[in-house]
């Protein structure tokens, strides 16, 4: 049985509440992955922050991440990079409008020459998150007020094309 679980060994998931197909919602906190799964915690990793994350769907099966979209980015120019993060430069990329006081997740679609890290602040969030090689989505759950990203590279050699910030809820994509 326990081959079974091997595709899952390391995989990253969204804490947020399991459906109520699995527990019900007056079970909270119990009714996150972090409690209903951690027998299985060595193989899965609930999360709060990470790359191309998965979480459960409304059918109970692992699904991609996304975030719906609320606010995003300003619109940027056809073919080119919101910002473009290196060691040497850091961006702020203004948002749509004013992220209200309460609890978000926020989407990061980027590329990346190469794996290295990248620090994020979005008002009082701030995380230090590691960028992958090639096209990935950083996801990060924040709290608080803001009305811009804040970018920056910290990894010598490396540049991190970010293509798109949204900030909304986080479902699974079906």
């Amino acid at each position: 049985a326990t081959n079974d679980l091997k595709p899952l060994d390391g995989l990253s998931i969204v804490d947020e509440p399991v459906p109520d197909e699995l527990v019900l919602t007056p079970n909270a906190p119990f009714n996150r992955p972090s409690m209903v799964l951690a027998p299985l915690q060595k193989r899965l990793r609930p999360v709060s922050y990470g790359t191309d994350l998965r979480m459960f769907g409304r059918d109970g099966q692992l699904g991609p991440a996304v975030v719906t979209p609320g606010i995003s980015n300003r619109d940027k120019p056809t073919d080119s990079c919101v910002a473009l993060v290196t060691p040497r430069t850091s961006a702020s990329v203004a948002l749509e409008g004013q992220v209200t006081d309460d609890t978000w997740w926020m989407a990061i679609n980027y590329v990346a020459s190469k794996d290295g890290d990248m620090t994020v602040r979005a008002g009082e969030n701030r995380k230090t998150l590691q960028a992958l090689e090639g096209p990935h989505t950083l996801f990060i759950r924040t709290t608080g007020r803001y009305d811009s990203v804040s970018l920056r590279g910290l990894t010598r050699g490396s540049s991190v094309c970010v293509d798109k910030i949204t900030v909304g809820f986080i479902e699974t994509f079906n």
